[in-house]
């Protein structure tokens, strides 16, 4: 059971002195204000274990479906703002595919519509994690101290694992014609994103995506401050496959772009449905012949081009 309380501290510090060395970033961040407010939150969940399941659970909904509409709400038109509108140009102009009229009104409706109902499907989850059953642990202590190597290791594991399971609920989601049609298609309705689009989906939809994270921790021991920092990253991660810009390179055949599931990648994906189901990394995809890249679309394109004049050439020597 997770307990804030135990948490080893200093005599004259809210750092942790089994933890990480968080006290070197007191000139750059308020690191003692911080740890103050992480430790009351994580006290605050910790106190739901006390509580009827049935109030935990709807409690823990609640904070779920807040958290995910706060970042939405700050995150989503910050990118907007910036790559559809500031630096339009730049980024989206005029000649390149459009998002559709009306578009990021229905992604938005569509994201926090889902919220509530995709926080209700994933608390089971998070009252199993709170009251002990998984390998989630807040508590950094003499047998078991921060080290920047177990760190560096709890980080791959996340990112590899949840990259494997999402590349196939997502295939899976796409092979079944129920499936697709009913559950992960209204995702597929934004064929030219916005970052609004990031959660705009069915909440089935965004629930199975979601299992890989949940399943991690009843696997693997995850600290849980790392855990949540990591699941910001992937909401972060999420909004930024979803703007449209090309930060991995993707055009100029950068080596990053091979191993990154990138915004260009991901939009191909949006665009032509059956490439690019990852969600961090492309290895799966290549092993299972699924990827496309930018140039390859093109290459496609360009064959596609010259098969249609050759038949309407053929066509016209008739």
């Amino acid at each position: 059971m997770i307990n804030a309380t135990t948490v080893a501290m200093s005599a004259n510090s809210l750092i942790n002195v089994h933890g990480p060395p968080l006290h070197l970033l007191d000139g750059i961040l308020p690191m003692q204000l911080i740890y103050t407010l992480v430790d009351q939150l994580i006290d605050f969940l910790a106190s739901t274990n006390d509580m009827n399941i049935w109030v935990q659970f709807l409690i823990l909904s609640a904070i779920a479906a807040f958290g995910a509409a706060l970042i939405f709400t700050i995150t989503c038109p910050l990118s907007y703002l910036y790559f559809f509108v500031w630096k339009k140009d730049k980024y989206h102009p005029a000649h390149e595919p459009q998002p559709f009229p009306g578009q990021i009104a229905l992604e938005i409706k569509m994201s926090y519509k889902a919220f509530p109902f995709l926080s209700l499907l994933t608390a089971p989850f998070f009252v199993l994690e709170m009251r002990g059953y998984s390998r989630l642990y807040w508590n950094f202590t003499a047998e078991n101290p921060f080290t920047w190597m177990n760190f560096l290791l709890m980080t791959v594991v996340f990112l590899v694992f949840t990259d494997t399971g999402i590349y196939w609920v997502h295939r899976f989601e796409h092979t079944y014609t129920w499936i697709y049609k009913f559950i992960h298609k209204p995702h597929h309705k934004w064929i030219n994103p916005t970052p609004f689009a990031a959660f705009a989906f069915h909440p089935l939809d965004g629930w199975a995506q979601s299992l890989p994270y949940h399943f991690l921790v009843f696997f693997f021991p995850m600290q849980l401050g790392l855990y949540l920092g990591l699941f910001v990253f992937v909401q972060l991660w999420t909004v930024s496959i979803h703007d449209g810009v090309d930060w991995c390179g993707e055009k100029e055949g950068s080596l990053r772009s091979y191993y990154l599931n990138g915004s260009l990648h991901h939009s191909i994906h949006h665009s032509k449905f059956v490439y690019n189901y990852g969600q961090y990394f492309t290895f799966w995809d290549r092993i299972m012949k699924s990827h496309c890249s930018w140039h390859q679309l093109l290459e496609r394109q360009e064959r596609l081009r010259r098969g249609c004049n050759k038949r309407l050439f053929d066509e016209q020597k008739e």
